[in-house]
């Protein structure tokens, strides 16, 4: 039987702290549209969709 122990490192590894978060305020165009309510989209994996080329 195989065992499935994951090491202290192999978790950390895996862990998205809070201060490697980079958002995104653009990545919808209706941000851009008048009385539109600001968001802050944040990519957790991958590079998501978005509207926003850059």
């Amino acid at each position: 039987m195989k065992s499935n122990v994951v090491t202290a490192a192999q978790i950390a590894a895996r862990v998205i702290r809070r201060s490697d978060l980079k958002s995104d305020s653009e990545a919808f165009v209706d941000v851009r549209v008048p009385g539109s309510t600001p968001k802050f989209n944040y990519q957790l994996i991958g590079g998501g969709v978005s509207q926003n080329p850059h």
